[in-house]
């Protein structure tokens, strides 16, 4: 019996230690991709320089929203109409407001 409680119990810090670390690495890899995107861009400027090519920045509303978070997907509703994704979200929404307005 008391060979089963504590395979049990080191069976539940093994997975404790499990989500931590996964959480821990998820949060991380955010700051991660930031800093890569940010890298590649330096890159490609300084490719461009050495080639002799002007490496011209284009800032587009319709693709430059990450929707990682429900304040982007806002965002994305305030600005992305004219786009199947919007289209697609706003028949999501639509459904939502019969459903609740069934209830």
């Amino acid at each position: 019996m008391k060979t089963t409680r504590v395979f049990q119990l080191t069976a539940l810090v093994l997975v404790v230690i499990s989500v931590v670390t996964v959480g821990w690495w998820a949060i991380d890899l955010r700051g991660f991709i930031v800093d890569r995107t940010q890298d590649a861009l330096k890159l490609h400027q300084q490719e461009a320089t050495r080639a002799g090519a002007e490496c011209l920045i284009v800032q587009n509303d319709r693709i430059a929203i990450d929707v990682d978070e429900p304040a982007d997907l806002r965002l994305f509703m305030q600005r992305g109409s004219g786009t199947e994704t919007f289209r697609m979200l706003s028949d999501i929404e639509t459904i939502n407001s019969r459903l609740e307005s069934r209830e």
